[in-house]
């Protein structure tokens, strides 16, 4: 240290107890000096300090947050939704361990378990799995200030699952012609649709609901118990229709 430095540096008083006062410093320079200060302090001992370069700190105004588990998400199906964190000049952080925390909460106010994963590059990713339908809250802090437009709400809803559902009603549609092969134009005729369950430990037969349209057409609606193999037959006026009994599979 020179000693223009040392004239131009206030050294912190000295207390009764031997301690200093706090000293403000303003930049590395004062930083630098203080290094200095330290030397002379401790006397007849070999010292070497060093100064390590802190990583940037996040900062909650210019964090982002993005994702679809922030707009709607399903019961049931996992939510995700991601986390760049950057510092106070909007440059992203390329390191981990960042004050962040999300908290995820129902309806009622209940908290969601979600999971907060540090990609140790500056950027995180979330995943949480509602349990119940309606608007959701998702609160996303950094060193306890929301993040972004935090808190969001989230819109849940109950999707269709392909895996537990069903076909459950039938229709078909006969047309009626003369031995010409020509379309009839009246109705009147007798059409009855019947069915039979070809497999399966317990045998069952149903019978559709025929509708005469008038015109020569018969319009049949009818529900099977379940899946199966199933024998679909018509008749007209007791006469079964060519092709019958076609066979349905219900997976």
């Amino acid at each position: 240290m020179s000693e223009e430095e040392n004239e131009s540096f206030d050294e912190p008083a000295t207390r009764e107890d031997g301690t200093m006062e706090p000293m403000h410093l303003g930049g590395l320079k004062d930083v630098m000096k203080v290094m200095g200060l330290l030397k002379r302090i401790i006397t007849g001992n070999d010292v070497e300090l060093t100064l390590n370069k802190l990583p940037k700190a996040a900062d909650p105004d210019t964090c982002e947050v993005d994702g679809a588990g922030l707009e709607t998400a399903e019961v049931d199906v996992p939510a995700t939704f991601q986390i760049a964190g950057k510092d106070n000049e909007g440059k992203p952080l390329t390191h981990g361990d960042l004050p962040l925390a999300v908290t995820v909460k129902d309806p009622e106010g209940n908290e969601v378990s979600c999971e907060l994963k540090d990609n140790g590059d500056g950027t995180y990713d979330v995943v949480y799995k509602p349990e119940k339908r309606g608007v959701h809250k998702v609160a996303v802090n950094c060193r306890g200030v929301p993040v972004g437009k935090s808190p969001f709400d989230v819109d849940v809803v109950a999707g269709a699952d392909p895996d537990n559902s069903g076909i459950g009603m039938f229709k078909l549609s006969v047309t009626a012609r003369n031995r010409r092969g020509e379309p009839m134009d009246h109705g009147g005729d007798n059409m009855e649709v019947f069915l039979k369950k070809r497999d399966g430990d317990e045998p069952w037969e149903g019978q559709a609901n025929v509708k005469d349209n008038g015109d020569g057409t018969y319009s049949a609606e009818y529900e099977v118990p379940g899946s199966g193999d199933y024998d679909v037959t018509a008749r007209l006026n007791g006469r079964k229709l060519k092709g019958c009994p076609f066979k349905q599979v219900i997976p």
